[in-house]
């Protein structure tokens, strides 16, 4: 699956191109309800502020989707055609949207790229922020590796902050840096700050094991 910045409003809901507006009004609470701070399913997989961010993120998908105008905007913008009509209000595909429907969208995305470059300008680097600047900049991790020649798994396992499949740390400080630089990140930056978590994690690891032993 992937992660939730990298869905579409359709996949964020899990719905299809097709769904019509009672299935997304159907489908709204079942998907938000998986995210609260009560919920069983959830509450050891992602932290307080994760599913905060989640939660917002199921209400921009919802808030586009139930708007005929932003929905027909944003399905333009993605890339899909219109094969879908309400049951409440009919859509014509043929229409132009109105002013105020593409106003949502683009007020919509606005805010999206302005929490993108407070992620950036914090200097908090870890591997899925990494990854979501590579995306923003239209990079893909084959031409990373390309231009570095470092082999893609590893490039994934620095976004995915998978700090145990990466090899020791003078190598991973190596790849982390060429990584940033080859995206157009501070390098120095990105680096310092992914290694602290980086050798935080790999203490823990070795704590955890030497515990283990001692039992």
């Amino acid at each position: 699956m992937k992660p939730i910045e990298d869905q579409d409003h359709y996949e964020v809901l899990e719905l299809p191109y097709s769904a019509r507006l009672e299935d997304i009004k159907r489908a709204y609470p079942i998907v938000r309800a998986a995210y609260e701070e009560e919920s069983l399913a959830t509450y050891s997989l992602f932290g307080p502020d994760e599913s905060e961010l989640i939660r917002e993120r199921i209400d921009v998908a919802y808030r586009v989707l139930t708007d005929d105008d932003a929905r027909r905007v944003y399905d333009e913008k993605i890339g899909i055609e219109a094969g879908y009509t309400s049951s409440e209000t009919a859509i014509a595909v043929d229409s132009e949207p109105s002013e105020a429907s593409v106003e949502i969208v683009s007020a919509l995305d606005a805010l999206d790229e302005m929490d993108d470059l407070e992620d950036e300008e914090s200097g908090d680097w870890d591997g899925p922020m990494l990854r979501r600047a590579r995306m923003r900049r239209g990079i893909e991790i084959d031409q990373i590796s390309d231009i570095t020649k470092i082999n893609p798994t590893y490039l994934r396992a620095i976004e995915e902050s998978a700090y145990h499949d990466l090899p020791a740390a003078v190598y991973t400080r190596g790849f982390v840096i060429a990584y940033s630089r080859t995206i157009g990140v501070d390098p120095q930056s990105a680096g310092r700050s992914f290694m602290a978590k980086f050798e935080e994690a790999r203490s823990e690891g070795r704590r955890s094991r030497l515990l283990s032993l001692r039992r």
